[in-house]
């Protein structure tokens, strides 16, 4: 059975417990959403940037920086 110590988790270090333990999720939330944007999202739009590319079948004159 683990036995806890009652002054490991004291009012004066809780507070920076919770704080840290905040801090870690946040991180692990940008890692995941960055990890889903690279894995997922950048693949998907450049498979669709690929397939209008291939499929347009007029020129498109754009303009740019004013000429």
């Amino acid at each position: 059975m683990l036995e806890l110590n009652k002054d490991a988790i004291s009012k004066q270090n809780s507070a920076a417990m919770v704080e840290q333990l905040a801090t870690m999720s946040q991180q692990r939330q940008k890692i995941i959403a960055r990890n889903f944007a690279n894995q997922f999202v950048k693949p998907l739009f450049h498979e669709i940037y690929r397939l209008v590319v291939e499929n347009e079948d007029q020129e498109k004159i754009v303009e740019l920086a004013g000429s």
